[in-house]
């Protein structure tokens, strides 16, 4: 659990400049039932994803993008955004991004990390999923928590158009080898 100054966390509601892109790497998914046949046992494990380390949800799809990062998806989600093309003999269901897969995107800049002298400049984004923090003032009666993802400068910090609170941080790496930029952020 991370324990933040109210100054420390990146909310993106705050932020007025989003460009937008259009998904067109494919991913493969898998339901997470086929994967986990001992039901008993999944209550002990997470699922460390670009998000943080998550609880692992036996309703959802399990998610492998092709730089290998890995995520959970609820099914919805999955015939939302993505068309299967195949079924491989494991049961992976091989998807390309449907043409309206569109995000809109911010890219994380010097003025929204800092140093928290652990020597890596990092950002704190507010978010729907993540890893716990709380937020307050360290001598707080009652601090808030709130889930929050890292984001270091250049990584990119994504939303579902519609969504304001549905964001996602995304490695620079990963986005640009993952999404094709169709409006440029201006500054």
């Amino acid at each position: 659990m991370y324990k933040l100054h109210l100054d420390q966390a990146l909310d993106s509601a705050n932020i007025k400049t989003w460009g937008t892109a259009t998904k067109t790497a494919p991913l493969k998914c898998k339901p997470m039932r086929h994967i986990f046949h001992d039901f008993h046992v999944i209550k002990h494990l997470l699922l460390n994803t670009l998000e943080g380390q998550e609880p692992i949800d036996l309703d959802a799809m399990y998610c492998v993008g092709p730089a290998g990062d890995m995520w959970q998806a609820p099914l919805s989600v999955i015939d939302e955004k993505y068309d299967v093309v195949t079924i491989d003999f494991s049961g992976w269901w091989n998807c390309i991004p449907k043409v309206t897969a569109n995000v809109e995107y911010y890219v994380v800049s010097g003025q929204d990390v800092s140093d928290y002298g652990w020597g890596r400049p990092t950002a704190y984004v507010i978010s729907k999923t993540g890893e716990i923090a709380t937020l307050g003032w360290i001598d707080a009666d009652e601090p808030d928590t709130v889930l929050v993802q890292t984001a270091l400068n250049g990584d990119f910090i994504c939303r579902t158009p519609g969504d304001p609170l549905d964001v996602t941080v995304v490695p620079r790496r990963i986005f640009l080898n993952t999404y094709t930029i169709t409006k440029t952020v201006k500054p």
